[in-house]
């Protein structure tokens, strides 16, 4: 997505005040064009939904989703990305953005949760995501595991420097981050009607251990007395400092912005949950939707289908899963 502009020479760029992370832009076309029709395909998503008279997506959850779309082209056509390419501490501010804030915004926009009530027979979507492939995509642990993959394998490998002279590898980070961001983030902040989904309970517990992987790398920045990344060293402008010290204070300023905002950032996502947790502590407090996913699934098998297929976490589903309970005491 508009990579001709890549590796730029940082000389060319002034030297870097806050402020200029927001005043200098690129158009960055793709990212713009991705964004205006993932808008589009969820708006009419949502339209669908309603027209078949499921309210499940409310104008909040579309903001949110709104949100996160603005903020992923700020991101990378602005400073923030333009920066990103030569000093790392601004590199990280970009990658937080992409693998924590956005993800969350997205995942709290429910887009499947859309998709889903967008559909005439939501039970495709039901059988879709109890496929082999998708429950293993779909499952919180692969989530987890794909989260702390790409921090690693993104900041402790010669990724970083592979970017340099392989511009195409820009769009493949980027593209890590928000979908590993999701995958992690949709599993703790989400409402997706996904087969595995946990309570409160142990979301609270995941967002604490989750903070491992930012922990870990950002204190292997903050500590190494290394060059890491020379090829990045190397776009380094003359106004930001040369040398072994210049290249290192970048590393350790960038460390300790992921170890304390990355963190700080997952604590926000653990102080809503354990508001959610005081505010409602029946709610899937103990196991979560791990049983309404063999409610559904019973239901399915016994209701036949002729039945409505369309299980969720409605009083009426509940109330018609209670009923073909009742039938099938009776038949007894």
């Amino acid at each position: 997505m508009d990579h001709d502009h890549m590796h730029m020479d940082g000389s060319a760029l002034p030297p870097v005040h806050w402020y200029q992370l927001l005043g200098h832009w690129r158009l960055e076309g793709g990212w713009l064009l991705a964004c205006v029709l993932l808008a589009a395909v969820y708006l009419l998503g949502v339209g669908l939904a309603r027209r078949r008279g499921h309210e499940s997506v409310g104008p909040l959850r579309a903001g949110w989703w709104l949100l996160g779309l603005t903020l992923t082209y700020v991101t990378v056509a602005s400073g923030i990305g333009i920066y990103g390419e030569v000093l790392f501490w601004v590199h990280m501010i970009e990658h937080l953005a992409l693998v924590m804030v956005i993800p969350t915004l997205l995942a709290l926009g429910s887009p499947l949760r859309v998709l889903r009530a967008s559909l005439r027979e939501p039970a495709r979507f039901d059988r879709a995501v109890r496929t082999p492939v998708l429950r293993v995509l779909g499952h919180p642990g692969f989530g987890f595991a794909a989260y702390a993959v790409v921090i690693v394998a993104t900041h402790l490998t010669g990724f970083m420097d592979a970017m340099m002279t392989s511009p195409g590898l820009v769009l493949v980070e980027r593209l890590l981050y928000l979908v590993g961001g999701w995958l992690l983030l949709v599993h703790l902040v989400g409402v997706e009607p996904l087969p595995a989904r946990l309570s409160t309970g142990m979301r609270l517990f995941f967002s604490v251990v989750m903070m491992t992987p930012d922990t870990v790398v950002g204190i292997v920045l903050l500590q190494t007395g290394t060059n890491l990344f020379p090829a990045m060293d190397a776009m380094r402008p003359a106004w930001a400092g040369t040398g072994l010290d210049a290249a290192l204070q970048d590393l350790h300023t960038g460390g300790a912005l992921m170890w304390a905002a990355g963190d700080s950032l997952m604590m926000f996502v653990s102080v809503g949950l354990i508001v959610r947790l005081i505010s409602d502590p029946q709610r899937d407090r103990l196991l979560g939707t791990w049983l309404d996913s063999a409610r559904a699934g019973t239901f399915e098998q016994r209701a036949g289908a002729t039945a409505d297929a369309d299980i969720d976490d409605s009083d009426d589903a509940l109330a018609a899963y209670n009923q073909m309970l009742g039938r099938l005491d009776r038949g007894h």
